[in-house]
């Protein structure tokens, strides 16, 4: 008797449990919710993001070289060639569909015209490492990089040409974002704001 109890509070136990995973796979499958979007060959740790105005075309960037560009929003993510080795990418800034910027380790700013096609180094005249590129909403030409010691870059022609401006700072600068084309702000460690 106490056998077939237990039998039956295992199967009422199994009957359930199975009812429960078969509701949960349903509820998860059909949710729009986050996707798995790791393009293969690709396992390297990402640092940035962004996206032009479009919506669709962007880029990651990161560790070993690491670009990635997609086209349709995300969907679908191919690597890309970078005219650097063993630089750590930190940050990367779409201005459009066609062009973008990278900012890494050792000084290392690269630019695209062609969507990511072919990337260029741009010459800075620094070894310092960059963790921050944005450009003004407002004027697509003034843009800022940050990076250590204090270091500021800016352009004024597109990226072309880049020129450094005083911090007052030695902290490590990591972040810029720029407002318009005479005003970015830049944070930093230890506390620093610019």
């Amino acid at each position: 008797m106490q056998l077939n109890f237990c039998k039956s509070i295992i199967f009422s136990f199994a009957v359930f449990a199975l009812f429960c995973g078969h509701s949960f796979v349903i509820a998860q499958g059909g949710s729009l919710g986050w996707a798995w979007q790791n393009p293969l060959p690709q396992g390297n740790p990402l640092t940035s993001i962004h996206f032009s105005r479009n919506k669709e075309t962007g880029f990651a960037v990161g560790s070993d070289d690491t670009i990635l560009r997609t086209t349709d929003g995300g969907f679908h993510w191919e690597r890309q060639s970078a005219p650097a080795a063993n630089v750590m990418f930190s940050d990367v800034f779409v201005r459009s569909d066609k062009s973008a910027f990278i900012v890494g380790s050792r000084g290392t700013v690269l630019l695209t015209n062609d969507g990511g096609s072919n990337w260029k180094t741009v010459a800075v005249g620094t070894r310092d490492h960059f963790y921050g590129v944005d450009f003004a909403a407002t004027d697509a030409n003034v843009g800022w990089i940050c990076g250590t010691y204090g270091r500021i870059l800016k352009t004024s022609d597109g990226g072309a040409t880049w020129k450094t401006i005083p911090s007052g700072t030695t902290e490590h600068l990591l972040k810029v974002s720029a407002f318009d084309a005479a005003k970015a702000v830049i944070v930093g460690s230890n506390g620093v704001m610019l």
